[in-house]
């Protein structure tokens, strides 16, 4: 079997563990299509026209979420195995599902940009992911046919493309670590984790790391250090993908981890995976490396346009409608908003402490109509939320039973920062030593769920959990129920 024709498949296997992986984690994990569905600014005119209100919109849609997002999955996983198989010639509706495979993972980077408060970087940064099955229909033409065959060289304008994909991919990337606009803590924590090193040094590391990915994607371009160039970013791209398995799974040991987490991998993949294809691709002169002219570029272009007018109408749409993204929950600290944040809280602790009762000026109603806040119960080291699980004929009397609870919220938090450490001494290998601090700072967040009476619901995120939570009841008197 030549090499030219491992490389084809190495460029389907790539594109196939991709969609695959995506449709996947559609299926067993939640998608960003249940946050949009559930934007009260962009979608409650559309329920009150069939004569719903909102909550009870938000209280019954969830199964229907749920099938849409696993019939999307089982189409993407359907698709990926198109890529094995595939030609230049084959029917047509090869072709058209492998594009809507990739009007789905385009429309995937949206939502996902959407969740994320209109990040700018996380669009390129995904990008890579979005474009792939546009690329792969590109150099479709080109591909040998069978194991005897080589490849057609391909056009200078889709190699120009797939270069562009990957530099958007690590630029997007860099922008993040560098802190631009804020230095993501999962970035410092995989990190941290990683090479066992404090979290202020790790910090430094990623920023370090972010500026090393932001002058690769431009080097690309300059032709004495393209190969050496696209050799690194292919090694970086594999290794931030592994990376998750190695930080959430070997690390802490705990195998059970592995289902998440491989897929959280296998779905980056493609961003060492492309980068390598075209690294290949030169070192096996397949393609001429040429800046292609202004003609042929706008000639690929006009080959796509219909296709991509179609994403950017429909999210245009989307964006006209308002639809503000403040979806998740998520720890988006760096270290200085993490030192500022220590100093706030302590003045939100002494203020609590201080308050004699509450009232709903101390929440803020999510988009199900109910009840949460995020400064009752402060934690200096992870997240922590409150929510009220009652009607709203209930608010005024639970809001009135948690004062108990909120003028205890130091004793509180210091009870699941006790069990947190605990527990994950108790799961995790002895030999890696983590202080107390480090510990707690690696918990993704807490959410406290109350619904009158003497106890609260816990439930606490983080990777060395079985299924990455744990569930536990905790009462004023200092007692912990799992």
């Amino acid at each position: 079997m030549n090499k030219h024709y491992l490389l084809a498949n190495f460029l389907r296997w790539s594109a196939f563990i991709l969609v695959f992986s995506r449709g996947l984690m559609y299926i067993i994990f939640a998608s960003p299509y249940r946050a949009l569905l559930w934007e009260e600014s962009l979608f409650s005119p559309v329920v009150k026209l069939f004569g719903f209100g909102w909550t009870e919109y938000a209280n019954n849609s969830d199964s229907w979420i749920s099938i849409l997002e696993v019939i999307i999955g089982i189409f993407l996983i359907i698709t990926s195995t198109f890529f094995l198989f595939v030609k230049k010639d084959s029917s047509k509706i090869f072709h058209h599902c492998i594009k809507a495979s990739g009007l789905i993972l385009l429309f995937h980077i949206y939502l996902h940009y959407l969740g994320h408060n209109h990040e700018f970087p996380i669009v390129p940064e995904y990008m890579v992911q979005g474009l792939t099955p546009w690329l792969f229909l590109s150099f479709l033409p080109y591909l040998p046919e069978n194991k005897y065959n080589n490849w057609e060289r391909p056009s200078t304008s889709v190699y120009f493309w797939t270069k562009a994909a990957v530099a958007m991919c690590f630029i997007g990337h860099g922008l993040y670590a560098f802190g631009i606009p804020y230095q993501p803590a999962g970035f410092v924590r995989l990190m941290s984790k990683t090479l066992f090193v404090e979290y202020e040094t790790a910090s430094a590391l990623v920023k370090c790391v972010g500026l090393a990915d932001i002058v690769l994607a431009i080097l690309i371009y300059i032709k004495p250090v393209e190969k050496l160039s696209l050799g690194h970013i292919a090694y970086w791209g594999y290794a931030t993908a592994l990376s998750r398995v190695l930080a959430y799974v070997v690390i802490p040991g705990r195998l059970s981890n592995l289902n998440p987490w491989l897929l959280e991998s296998s779905v980056r993949l493609i961003h060492g995976s492309l980068p390598l294809f075209l690294l290949l691709l030169l070192k096996w002169e397949i393609i001429d490396n040429k800046m292609p002219e202004s003609k042929t570029i706008k000639n690929w272009f006009y080959k796509w346009q219909t296709s991509f007018a179609l994403v950017f109408m429909f999210l245009f749409v989307l964006a006209s409608l308002s639809a503000h993204g403040k979806l998740d929950f998520s720890d988006k600290r760096n270290v200085s908003e993490f030192r500022q944040e220590r100093k706030e809280n302590k003045k939100k602790i002494k203020k609590r402490n201080s308050r004699t009762s509450l009232n709903f000026m101390d929440f803020e109603t999510s988009s199900k109509e109910t009840l949460y806040s995020d400064d009752l119960f402060v934690s200096e080291n992870f997240p922590v939320r409150i929510k009220l699980d009652c009607d709203s004929i209930e608010q005024f009397e639970t809001i009135k039973e948690l004062n108990d609870f909120t003028q205890n919220s130091s004793q509180i938090i210091s009870l699941l920062e006790s069990y947190i450490v605990e527990k994950f001494n108790k799961e995790n290998d002895p030999k890696y030593s983590y202080t107390d601090k480090e510990i707690l700072k690696f918990t993704e967040k807490v959410i406290l769920t109350y619904d009158r009476g003497s106890v609260i619901n816990a439930s606490i995120y983080a990777s060395w959990f079985p299924e990455h939570k744990s569930n536990i009841e905790l009462n004023l008197s200092g007692q912990i129920f799992e």
